[in-house]
């Protein structure tokens, strides 16, 4: 895997552990992540890895929201050498759509938004 694939991969996580903050993920969630991810990512090489690993990850049956963060987070790590803030701001951004297209936004997706806000607010 390549060092921007590791990004994209270590988002999809970060999507997963959102989505997955407030339950299971019904099939209409995961219709609309899907759409609200490649609509945002439509103009990149990766647009499906962040895709494809949300299925992937569905199928790992992680234990809980904060592990497949904690993975996510490890995994934009290995290749944020090639992270860019205009990266950044648009994991943000889709992440705040997410968040909003699945009410109530739960206190767990804030800390979750928050926490990655934090995590990456040298790359603004």
């Amino acid at each position: 895997m390549t060092a921007t694939e590791h990004i994209y991969y270590g988002f999809g996580q970060i999507i997963y552990s959102l989505a997955f903050a407030d339950g299971d993920i019904q099939p209409s969630e995961k219709q609309k992540l899907e759409e609200i991810v490649s609509q945002e990512l439509k103009e990149r090489e990766s647009i499906q890895v962040t895709s494809i690993i949300f299925k992937l990850l569905e199928s790992d049956k992680l234990t809980s929201a904060q592990t497949a963060y904690e993975h996510g987070i490890k995994n934009i790590k290995l290749g944020d050498n090639h992270l860019t803030s205009e990266m950044v701001n648009m994991f943000n951004n889709i992440l705040t759509k997410v968040a909003i297209a699945f009410p109530p936004e739960t206190k767990e997706e804030k800390q979750i938004i928050t926490n990655f806000k934090n995590t990456f607010n040298n790359f603004k």
